[in-house]
């Protein structure tokens, strides 16, 4: 709607653009010969942005479609061109503001949601600008959280789910859902723990759990193929559909192969796999009532196929299926087991659940939970260190509360390079391992010994990584004047890292910068020595009593150092 006429200045920084020669600021629908109207012209040049808002308040038409001389392939509105080019995107504000229609769809159905340019360094506030402006997250088939999942982003990922995004709903060209998508794995770039973290957010808002691509692929056909990655992800997302009170194990695709039929064409035409992984897998979908004699199109059975496989063990699985009877106790068993029951079953016990589920109580299951909490995996790993370093802060909760014993001292292998099999690996305590403040905040209300030393002499807070977790552990009463095996405080340590906001952290805190090392070094005097640049210096230097004398006596000790 038109509120003021166009100035004379905005004329005439338009006139000079090819094909506005006769624009004279009347007619906001004014079009030059290339069929852009006024308003996409100043979009299209990256004018200053008043540019564009006098157009708006002159009266050009923000939700007007251009469209291409052969239909609909490169239509857009001025909102859907500001999202689908990153270089834009600072124009979707003031398009909002002016009341763009959000969700305004071309022919082929798409907003400007689902154009959205995930390579945009203001992606997710775009996004979450559209999403408070009432776009429709589902449209397209839920196109936009399908980008967010296939590049790897959680933010999005999360804000999709948060504002209503549906895990089931199926995208037009391949039928599709997210969580088929996640399952699938191809150019998914999550971490391990982000790929727990949606996995478990989609389960919680999972719909139709029976429902199959365009190829009529199902789920548990996807959790079956997925990448392996730590933890046996796909193990436990084959367990955790398989767990659903209203899966059907027997769905069939195109060419009626139910889940079992297809693993085990699978196996049969590939070079190599994992026995283990395998047979947890058939072992599974029996346990969930696959059908061994039904045929696909083929002609081929469950038990044809492994016949013609050779494996003994893979036969005898399905020759020998598991009996049946007590399957809706099992549904009952496993629908009150929490996630991270299960993910402890599978990942650090070695156990398939749906046996278990199938021949042990609920009370049992615990109990089993309870003996093992404490056990180390294959690795030499205790759980509660492997959540820790990993920062699983839920994870680190769960045992704690099943009973993990919070200062127990381990040979711990994982470095900040990732993990390492080394012949002296140090030991230490879940605390000083954590990466991150939530981790720590748990151990500590749990009652993490904070002052603890490792085999080198040193404390969580020597090691801390980040400066919420060295003021958290502060908080929490941790002296900062231990000194390791080297005689290093945490301001020594930091000073080394030439880690400023640590430093000025400590000294803040009463940390003592005068104590001295086993060479007689001062935190100023490792400045110096290792030339870490003036502000920390001159910061030490204002902060420190004795200047001199640590640097002489220091320096007299300094050809024989050694340290750990």
């Amino acid at each position: 709607m038109k509120s003021k006429n166009l100035s004379q200045k905005i004329i005439n920084i338009i006139k000079p653009w090819e094909g506005y020669e006769d624009f004279d600021g009347t007619d906001m629908e004014f079009c030059s010969k290339y069929q852009d109207p006024v308003l996409m012209r100043a979009i299209r040049r990256r004018v200053d942005i008043d540019v564009v808002e006098s157009l708006i308040q002159a009266g050009a038409n923000v939700n007007c479609i251009i469209e291409d001389e052969d239909g609909d392939d490169d239509s857009y509105t001025p909102l859907i061109f500001v999202c689908m080019c990153w270089e834009y995107g600072y124009f979707v504000e003031t398009l909002l503001k002016a009341d763009a229609d959000v969700n305004l769809a071309l022919r082929n159905g798409r907003t400007a949601i689902s154009y959205l340019d995930n390579d945009s360094i203001i992606y997710i506030d775009i996004l979450e600008m559209l999403i408070n402006a009432g776009a429709d997250v589902n449209n397209y088939g839920g196109y936009a959280l399908q980008r967010a999942i296939g590049e790897s982003n959680l933010e999005a990922v999360k804000r999709l789910v948060n504002a209503g995004a549906k895990i089931d709903i199926q995208e037009p060209d391949d039928g599709r859902t997210a969580l088929m998508s996640l399952l699938d794995g191809e150019g998914v770039d999550f971490e391990n723990k982000e790929i727990w973290e949606i996995f478990s957010l989609f389960c919680k808002y999972i719909g139709d759990v029976n429902v199959r691509d365009n190829n009529g692929k199902s789920l548990i056909s996807y959790a079956c193929n997925t990448y392996r990655g730590v933890d046996d992800f796909g193990l436990l997302a084959l367990d955790r559909i398989l767990f659903n009170e209203n899966f059907d194990v027997n769905l069939t695709d195109r060419n009626q192969n139910t889940a079992l039929i297809t693993l085990l064409l699978e196996i049969e035409e590939a070079e190599s796999c994992s026995l283990d992984d395998v047979k947890y897998q058939i072992e599974s979908l029996l346990i969930a009532g696959s059908n061994v004699e039904v045929r696909n199109a083929d002609g081929d059975s469950p038990k044809i196929i492994a016949k013609r496989i050779g494996n003994d063990e893979i036969q005898s699985l399905i020759e020998n299926r598991v009996d049946l009877d007590n399957s809706e106790d099992r549904k009952i068993i496993a629908n009150r087991i929490s996630y991270e029951d299960m993910d402890f079953l599978c990942g650090y016990s070695g156990i398939n659940s749906g046996i278990i589920c199938k021949r042990i109580s609920y009370e049992g299951i615990q109990s089993i939970i309870e003996n093992r909490v404490n056990t180390e995996n294959r690795d030499g790993e205790m759980p509660l260190f492997t959540a820790s370093w990993y920062g699983q802060a839920k994870k680190v909760k769960w045992l704690i509360e099943k009973g993990a014993y919070i200062n127990t001292k381990k040979s711990h292998k994982f470095t900040n390079r990732g993990y390492e099999k080394t012949a002296n690996p140090k030991l230490k305590t879940a605390l000083i391992v954590a990466r991150n403040v939530k981790t720590v905040r748990e151990l500590i209300r749990a009652g993490a010994d904070i002052d603890v030393q490792d085999s080198d002499g040193n404390t969580a807070l020597m090691v801390a990584e980040c400066i919420e977790i060295a003021k958290e552990l502060i908080r929490a009463g941790a002296n900062m004047n231990v000194q390791n095996l080297d005689g290093n405080t945490a301001l020594m340590l930091y000073t080394k890292a030439n880690w400023f906001e640590g430093v000025e952290g400590l000294i803040s805190a009463g940390a003592d910068p005068d104590l001295t090392n086993k060479w007689f070094e001062t935190a100023l005097t490792i400045a110096k020595r290792n030339s870490h640049g003036i502000k920390l210096e001159n910061y030490l230097y204002e902060n420190t009593a004795w200047k001199f004398i640590p640097f002489i006596l220091s320096t007299l000790f300094w050809p024989f150092k050694s340290e750990h």
